[in-house]
């Protein structure tokens, strides 16, 4: 990522893609490994349930970071020239990336908020 070629919006959005995954992976590795651990005394179950909440919020940021790399590619592909003046210029590509970030969040953040809503609503019923 030091070389100029890498620091294109494209790639640093993919960045941000991996370090989700790589969030997912290791939260659901760690969260199966407790539940082998965890037999009768339940000692692990608070760290479970605030790991399923990360896993569930990985997951979904994700999701949310490979749409907004298709938004990406779809600009790239049907308005290059106002894509290649934005991925020039550093100060519009960082502002770009930020408000993307920023944007992920607030999706993959109220995803959860509803997504638990529906959850406990259906379990009182």
């Amino acid at each position: 990522l030091i070389k100029p070629e890498m620091k294109s919006f494209f790639t640093r959005l993919l960045t941000i893609l991996a370090v989700w995954d790589v969030i997912f992976l290791l939260s659901v590795g760690t969260k199966s490994f407790l539940n082998l651990l965890d037999n009768k005394d339940k000692a692990f179950d608070e760290l479970i349930f605030y790991l399923t909440a990360i896993i569930y919020l990985s997951s979904s940021l994700s999701g949310f970071t490979t749409l907004a790399i298709s938004i990406d590619r779809f600009g790239a592909i049907y308005y290059p020239i106002t894509w290649h003046i934005r991925n020039k210029d550093t100060k519009k590509r960082r502002r770009t990336l930020v408000a993307y970030f920023i944007i992920i969040i607030i999706f993959a953040i109220k995803f959860l908020y509803y997504y638990y809503s529906w959850i406990v609503l259906w379990s009182i019923v």
